[in-house]
């Protein structure tokens, strides 16, 4: 447990502030790092694993490396690395949105060569997009700093995002099985 850190009142990022939290300010900012370049590797497995996935890997590329940006960028209490982190954080989430647009658009027929086992990808994929922007939609109208709720709000926001990553990692694993 970290000293002085709320789950539910502050985001995931505020351990990232070394004037707050020291080494674990590092270890979360490694995390950043290791998350933004596992996610990088994720998108050119999707483009090679799945024909036609350019327009779906491309922006989930660009979501690992704005997620690596964060861990250079730690939301200080100073001004600028947290605007930068900020501006980063909404630059990759916009940037999800659109690999999981892209991801339905392209699963919601099934295409010749692959059955229609890809199909139910891209039905998942609509419901969890809603999911996302009302997720989105609710942490920006009331996840505002001082929010007594912003950390809880932020991790409920952030699950379909992480659910949509693991189902369609899942699926790919198990294209490459086959």
């Amino acid at each position: 447990m970290v000293t002085g850190y709320s789950h539910m009142t502050q985001q995931v990022s505020d351990l990232g502030a070394y004037s707050l939290y020291g080494s674990y300010a590092l270890l979360q900012n490694f995390n950043f790092f290791v998350s933004g370049i596992l996610m990088i590797m994720f998108a050119f497995g999707l483009r090679q694993g799945l024909p036609g996935s350019r327009a779906i890997a491309m922006p989930l590329g660009s979501f690992g490396l704005m997620f690596f940006l964060l861990g250079f960028f730690p939301d200080e209490p100073i001004p600028w690395p947290a605007a930068a982190h900020y501006l980063i954080g909404w630059v990759g989430g916009v940037s999800l949105l659109v690999s999981v647009f892209f991801a339905w658009r392209r699963f919601r027929r099934p295409v010749a060569g692959e059955g229609g086992s890809w199909t139910r990808y891209g039905r998942f994929s609509l419901v969890f997009l809603v999911l996302m922007v009302v997720s989105f939609v609710v942490f920006a109208t009331f996840g505002q700093p001082g929010s007594p709720i912003r950390g809880l709000l932020q991790r409920v926001s952030e699950t379909p995002f992480l659910v949509w990553i693991e189902v369609m990692a899942l699926g790919l694993l198990r294209l490459a099985k086959t």
